[in-house]
């Protein structure tokens, strides 16, 4: 059996966000793993029944479920936290915590045209990163990675996951969580474009706490929505570990 319900050091599942590859992830997965269980998915790559989200979430908790894991902390990054968060409370007695680093949802309205124009600007910022730390091909190679990952995914999901992702708000779904027990804490880069952290501090100023039990921002150069990455060693298993 992976990990046990009473365990400080559960299991930890990633929950990747679209289009976004393992690799994206792995210093963020090292982090973690020395002292953790982790497990990386990235779901809902096919049609079949239900909503996007749905088919999402369900494959999450399959996975949960086959793997005989009792409890969990998630880490979901982007439309990951979306999974995660809906997940959790659907069956909250299976999550302990809920990290959402860089999430969607939580910007209030939206629209389509302007999270493509966001998400622009945020690759921009990819790339400026990739050619200040001198990986520009290494960022290439990625894009490319990324775009073959894209276009092996069935036309409708082509069209309905950015939808999903402009039209999604979570905030209703953390009260729900804060209710009943689940740790949440929302980890966000100074730097991401995709989900600007004023949007985000104007739509959770009234009462933040209502919804979350921490709230962490992060300025690192290396950092942007896409590259999630926190450099100082320990800083999230710290997150992670206040849960317990």
């Amino acid at each position: 059996m992976v990990g046990q319900a009473k365990n400080k050091n559960l299991p930890v599942i990633v929950i990747g966000g679209w289009s976004t590859r393992r690799a994206s992830y792995e210093l963020v997965m090292m982090d973690l793993g020395v002292d953790r269980e982790i497990h990386f998915l990235n779901p809902g790559r096919s049609i079949g029944p239900g909503t996007l989200l749905q088919r999402k979430v369900a494959e999450v908790r399959r996975y949960v479920e086959e793997n005989q894991i009792e409890k969990v902390d998630f880490v979901g990054h982007s439309l990951g936290a979306v999974v995660a968060t809906t997940l959790a409370a659907e069956t909250p007695v299976m999550v302990r915590e809920v990290v959402l680093v860089n999430p969607v949802g939580v910007i209030g309205n939206d629209s389509y045209w302007r999270l493509v124009r966001r998400s622009l600007r945020s690759f921009a910022s990819d790339l400026r990163r990739a050619v200040a730390i001198g990986e520009v091909k290494q960022f290439l190679r990625a894009v490319m990675a990324s775009a073959v990952t894209i276009l092996r995914n069935p036309i409708l999901t082509l069209i309905r996951e950015p939808a999903l992702t402009a039209s999604t708000d979570i905030t209703s779904v953390l009260r729900g969580l804060k209710r009943m027990g689940v740790k949440v804490c929302l980890l966000k880069s100074a730097s991401d474009w995709t989900f600007p952290n004023k949007r985000v501090e104007e739509t959770l100023s009234a009462a933040p706490f209502d919804l979350l039990d921490r709230w962490v921002m992060y300025a690192e150069k290396s950092a942007t929505h896409n590259a999630p990455l926190i450099e100082v060693g320990g800083a999230l298993r710290q997150i992670l570990d206040c849960a317990s």
